[in-house]
């Protein structure tokens, strides 16, 4: 009788812990400003997602040559690697780069070349 017991109160504990949620991982990038103008947002998304995430920049612009970190919350993308990320700038120009490979380019400058944007991988 304690035998089944003892088993049944491991089998419950192994199954509790299992139920609980892991603690989320976080993967960083970083993103370099090159545009010559400052940034106001940055928009991410998985590239299959229809919807943009929140404004995920990091305290009110990044200006032109400042780069910044940023957390892409791993719980809620989990293995993705392609993001299409979306950027304002402070005349309110948006600027929208499609399927770019975060796992492969985790860090990545955005430049405009004759008024065109551009990212390039450092």
């Amino acid at each position: 009788m304690m035998k089944l017991l003892c088993s049944t109160l491991a089998l419950t504990a192994t199954l509790a812990a299992a139920a609980l949620p892991a603690f989320a991982s976080v993967t960083t990038f970083t993103i370099e400003n090159k545009t010559g103008i400052t940034l106001t947002t940055l928009y991410l998304a998985a590239s299959k997602d229809e919807k943009w995430g929140e404004n995920i920049l990091k305290g009110d612009h990044l200006k032109d040559g400042e780069s910044q970190p940023i957390e892409v919350d791993d719980s809620y993308y989990k293995d993705e690697c392609e993001f299409d990320i979306k950027l304002w700038d402070v005349d309110h120009n948006a600027y929208v780069f499609s399927k770019v490979d975060l796992c492969k380019y985790p860090s990545i400058n955005i430049t405009l070349e004759d008024g065109k944007p551009f990212w390039h991988s450092n």
